[in-house]
This record gives C-alpha cells, structure tokens and sequence, in this order.
C-alpha cells in the first residue's frame, strides 16, 4: 500500500473520529445542560428570536394576552404572525401560547415554553416543588 493512500485513509479515520466526538459531545451536552435551565420572567424573553435578555422586552398586547419582543420588527411578527405566538412543550409536545407559558432558559439565553411548572421541573430532571 503507498504512503499516500495511508494518508488518506488515516485522514478520513480521523475526520470519522472527530465528527463522532463532537455529535457524542453534543448529545452529552444537551442532555446536562437540561439541569442548568431556570425559570425566567415572561417580560424579560423576546418571544420572537426565543433568547432571554437581562432587561424587560417590548411588551406586545395581542388581542387580551401580552407578549414580548426584542425590536420594532419583533413586535410587528408577533401582532401579524399567530404561528410566533406559540411554542411546543417538550415534555408532551402540546402547544403553548408563549404568554401564558412557564418559561425555562438555558445558560446560553435559549428559551423553552412548558404548558406548566411541573412540566418543566420533569424537563429540567427536578422533582422539587
């Protein structure tokens, strides 16, 4: 066998490693960081770009129910886009209208809706009231 098609079979071997350790990284990573999640004020998310910010948003009033969102275009998506009103429970898959949801965020500003509190303390591997 030459040198050269070593080479690229070790190459190749080693691109394999590397994709594999960083799928395997991810996948481990999601999996902890469920446990670092923390409930969030609903004014403090913009509901449209779903990232949790350290000031209140733009709150939106839709109909009787109050969003938020980040900028003048956030808030233009929310009062015309019904489908960026809502969210998906991981724990049940179900809908969750965003304003009335209990909201989780991870430690990177990322938000998750949950139908409810005890939905997402399953979600967030808690049993604590």
């Amino acid at each position: 066998m030459s040198t050269q098609k070593i080479a690229r079979i070790s190459k190749g071997l080693l691109s394999f490693m590397l994709l594999s350790f960083t799928v395997l990284g991810t996948t481990a990573n999601a999996n902890s960081q469920n446990k670092n999640m923390v409930h969030v004020k609903h004014a403090r998310v913009c509901m449209v770009t779903n990232q949790v910010f350290a000031k209140d948003q733009i709150p939106v009033k839709v109909g009787d129910k109050l969003y938020y969102g980040c900028c003048q275009m956030c808030k233009k998506k929310l009062v015309e886009n019904e489908d960026v009103r809502f969210g998906t429970d991981p724990v049940n898959g179900k809908k969750v209208d965003k304003s009335m949801a209990y909201i989780g965020a991870y430690s990177n500003g990322e938000v998750v809706y949950f139908l409810n509190k005890s939905n997402f303390e399953k979600y967030n591997g808690s049993t604590k009231p």
